[in-house]
């Protein structure tokens, strides 16, 4: 028989005899698993919940499946990867293909051979027995499979009633010796695996199928750090198993805690006082989060105010309150945009370590796609722990730690004590692209806190539902903040997380005030009313029916000394009126920014646009104009003297009047304490003339390409319908009154945009269905069947709207391709990127040279499989270059830094 030692489970690639025994490998997984159950308490308890198990018993079975996590590998299909290997250990060649991935080979053995053996050996009930002992085998089945899909996937159906295609006879033995080995020292007591008594089979069965998603995320966990060399180096000493289990149990507790995976403790007290300016009074929303009792089980908080209210730190605030009650150990703040993420990474970096005790070093990491041209995060990365300081860099600010280990992949981004992402980064956890189990995992234990929860399409927010349902199941916190979600809206939300903690009657969320702090614990609904913040405003209502109009509002504007803001619906209406506009007044200092420019570009006129409009701008605004899309909506923190709104769904028109005269100023623009000195204030809204029976272009005919931005003109009626009679909008005392008489269900429309509104009405709902199919099927447990597993990250849709693209901007210059910003480096590529319709841009046109095409796409991220490349040559100083779109169409494409990308 060939001994268990003479299997490889870790192999070098630049030297092929050296290797690390399967054996070593699978206890080095098992004992990151065990240490971390040992040192992180909230950790096991969390588990104990979430299984129906003690802590012991939840121990005893996660470590010794973690220990069978890579048993495939015994296959001798599998140790022929490395034939030089397996002829130096076992003395044998072999013609086995490696077809099956070791991770499904592992599970087909458990289910062909394992159960069987586990049998004989006492570790499950004898098969003979009645049927409840019978179906007590069934949990562990949840958990094999769920530690056999360790690379982030579920392993395959079905089962191979022959395993002699892959596993030999001694493969087989080795495996049995193995397992009987592990037994003597993982399970010394009963030597058996724990029965769940407490519960029905069918109770245990269905409680182990939704635990599989965690405790597959903590697998993946376990294996990718069990795995690195640093910590757990390769050596060929055979030592007797208990021996090298001591062994590795060292070396786990060193790995952790060089990782900063060690959750430090919460601090003992943390104040509105550390957050806010010392000159700043706390809001009436601060003020009663100050005073919030905060129950000793998970809840849900929604928190509804205006812009400018300070939810963000009454969010702050009520997460500290909830991880001091054992609610988590620390946080993922989810927001709508990279910009506002990087925003909020900056903001965040500066106090988090207050909310946490003086002798830990929590880590703080950003997750979206482009991180890495966040200089602040870039900043943060330490090579080691702050044990260490040698290894430090020395422009590392001291308020923000995020190891590399954390922070060398997005996927590893949630583990971090605290994280800050795009939304899109949490609504992963619960669709079937790889590693969603680690995503779901690193959230397992954080108060997850969304930010700008109405910036939700119907697919998005249904995504969400999802997210919180499963947050909720097991046994964590949310936070949502939003300044105009509908009732609707909020009933749902409530009523998903309520599903998840398995309430027997579903909460009824029904008060109507503005502002509202709405709690849920257990099923027990709480909404109470808040105080209007010192930021309420009375704002005019204006229409503005003629373009003429417009430009002539913004010269005013404009040569009186003050600045102005048109935001138009679509970047080509933008970019036309910023032609329009700076051909009338070409004295005028007219700017204009969208999301339709190389990431550089648009980083750097960001960074100007909020230099010359944002809180700090003072005197340097006057005199200044912007022509804007729906990118100064959210993201940016910007104040304007006067705004003009294309005409848009009321919950925006909201949004978009959060950036008029946002801050107080003097009328110099200076910012004071005071009242603000600038008069009155209005919304202007350019919007077709209204009329009480419009025909069913009413909308279309005044806006063509803003008619499919917005589909639903019955609603776009609505809002101009309303905001007509009340000509002024009361901030917040009007808000919640805004929303519902727009986005009632029973709410009039004209008959001709009702017919309209049939098909967004479909398309909705067909959103609902296509965001249900996608979402994974927590029920079903960690297993092929619930869900299309297999989707990469970068094409996974976790936000609908027309399929884009992202195109990289190339220069042809002398027969070469060369980056548009910089020298080629990947973060030069990622400054060269804008992304495009998809209908656009399905291909590059076959005016590349293949040879060049291919030579340049090597040095894109993921070698460019998921973009397309536009070659620019310069003429006449302008860019011009083409892509292929739908049905093979060519496109002609000018670029420029000031206008941006253009279909010619």
């Amino acid at each position: 028989m060939t001994s268990y030692y003479c299997y490889w489970g870790k192999a070098s690639r630049q030297d092929k005899l050296t290797y690390h025994p399967l054996p070593y490998h699978s206890l080095d997984v098992a004992a990151v698993g065990e240490v971390m159950l040992e040192q992180q308490a909230d950790l096991a308890g969390r588990s104990s919940r979430l299984t129906a198990l003690d802590s012991e018993d939840f121990r005893r079975c996660l470590v010794f499946a973690l220990a069978l996590h890579d048993v495939g590998k015994f296959a001798q299909s599998f140790q022929n990867l490395r034939p030089e290997l397996l002829c130096r250990l076992q003395d044998k060649t072999s013609r086995r293909k490696y077809i099956i991935r070791h991770d499904t080979l592992g599970w087909w053995w458990w289910q062909a051979r394992g159960k069987e053996n586990f049998r004989k050996l006492g570790l499950l009930p004898d098969a003979q027995g009645s049927a409840r002992h019978q179906q007590l085998e069934e949990p562990f089945d949840a958990w094999l499979k769920a530690v056999t899909g360790h690379h982030g996937t579920p392993p395959q159906n079905g089962l191979r009633t022959r395993l002699d295609k892959d596993f030999s006879a001694d493969d087989l033995a080795a495996i049995d010796a193995f397992v009987a080995e592990l037994t003597g020292f993982l399970l010394p007591a009963e030597r058996c695996l724990p029965k769940l008594s407490s519960q029905t089979a069918k109770q245990a069965s269905q409680t182990a199928k939704r635990a599989s998603w965690w405790v597959a995320g903590l697998a993946v966990f376990c294996d990718w750090l069990g795995s690195n060399r640093d910590f757990f180096p390769y050596e060929t000493q055979h030592l007797p198993l208990a021996g090298y289990w001591q062994r590795a149990i060292n070396r786990a507790r060193r790995a952790l805690q060089d990782i900063g995976m060690l959750t430090g403790a919460v601090s003992a007290s943390f104040t509105l006082a550390k957050l806010l300016p010392a000159s700043c009074a706390a809001t009436p929303l601060q003020a009663v989060i100050g005073e919030q009792k905060i129950s000793s089980m998970p809840q849900l908080f929604i928190l509804e105010d205006v812009t400018g209210a300070g939810k963000t730190e009454a969010a702050l605030l009520l997460t500290h309150k909830l991880m001091q009650a054992g609610q988590g150990n620390g946080f993922y703040f989810a927001l709508p945009t990279m910009a506002t993420a990087n925003a909020m990474y900056a903001r965040l970096g500066r106090v988090y370590g207050k909310m946490f005790a003086d002798e830990t070093h929590p880590s703080l990491v950003l997750a979206h796609s482009a991180r890495s041209l966040s200089r602040e995060f870039q900043q943060s990365l330490i090579a080691q722990p702050p044990s260490a300081p040698a290894y430090v860099r020395d422009d590392t600010p001291a308020e923000a730690h995020c190891n590399a280990w954390l922070a060398d992949n997005r996927k590893k981004a949630l583990l971090a004590d605290v994280g800050v992402g795009t939304i899109d980064q949490a609504l992963l956890a619960i669709l079937p692209v790889h590693h969603q189990s680690l995503r779901l995992f690193g959230l397992w234990g954080k108060i997850l806190i969304i930010d700008e929860v109405h910036a939700c399409d119907t697919y998005m927010h249904e995504l969400l539902q999802a997210l919180l349902h499963a947050h909720a199941l097991a046994g964590g916190s949310a936070i949502l903040l939003s300044a105009t979600m509908t009732r609707k809206q909020r009933q749902e939300l409530v009523h998903s997380y309520a599903k998840g903690r398995e309430a027997r009657v579903l909460p009824a969320p029904a008060n109507t005030s503005y502002p509202l702090l709405t709690s849920y614990c257990g099923e027990k609904l709480s909404e109470q009313p808040v105080a209007c913040a010192s930021s309420a405003r009375d704002l005019a209502v204006e229409f503005l029916t003629r373009c003429d109009s417009v430009y002539a509002l913004l010269h005013r504007t404009a040569t009186n000394g003050n600045c102005a803001c048109w935001l138009r619906n679509t970047v080509a209406d933008a970019v036309d009126a910023y032609r329009e506009i700076k051909s009338r007044y070409p004295q005028l200092k007219v700017s204009l920014f969208h999301a339709r420019y190389a990431l550089g570009d648009r980083l750097a006129i960001e960074a100007q646009v909020v230099k010359n409009f944002g809180k700090q701008s003072g005197p340097a605004r006057a005199g200044r104009v912007l022509i804007a899309t729906q990118v100064v909506e959210q993201s940016l923190d910007l104040d304007f003297d006067a705004l003009i709104s294309d005409l848009a769904p009321i919950d925006l028109l909201l949004q978009r009047a959060g950036r008029l005269r946002r801050h107080r100023r003097d009328k110099q623009g200076n910012v004071i304490a005071g009242k603000d000195q600038r008069g009155k204030a209005c919304l202007h809204i350019f919007s077709p003339l209204f009329c009480q029976t419009p025909d069913k272009n009413w909308y279309q005919e005044f806006f063509p390409r803003a008619s499919h931005v917005y589909p639903r003109h019955g609603q776009l009626w609505l809002t101009a319908k309303i905001l007509n009679e009340k000509k002024s909008v009361k901030i917040p005392q009007d808000v919640r009154a805004l929303l519902e008489c727009v986005y009632a269900e029973d709410a009039e429309l004209p008959e001709v945009l009702q017919t309209r509104d049939l098909r967004p009405d479909g398309q909705e709902s067909a959103e609902r269905s296509l965001a249900h199919a996608n979402q994974i099927k927590i029920e079903q447990g960690y297993s092929q069947l619930a869900g299309d597993f297999g989707w990469d990250e970068s094409v996974t849709p976790t936000r609908l709207g027309e399929p884009t693209k992202t195109v990289y901007l190339v220069k042809r210059q002398a027969d070469e391709l060369h980056s548009w910003y910089g020298k080629g480096e990947q973060q030069d590529w990622h400054l060269s990127s804008v992304s495009v319709r998809s209908f656009y841009a399905e291909s590059e046109a076959d005016t590349i040279p293949q040879e060049q095409l291919e030579k340049c796409k090597d040095k894109l991220p993921a070698s460019g499989k998921w973009a397309v490349i536009l070659a620019l040559e310069g003429c006449d100083g302008r860019w011009l270059g083409q892509l292929c779109g739908a049905e093979d169409k060519v496109y002609t494409v000018h670029y420029s830094n000031d206008t941006g990308l253009e279909f010619v």
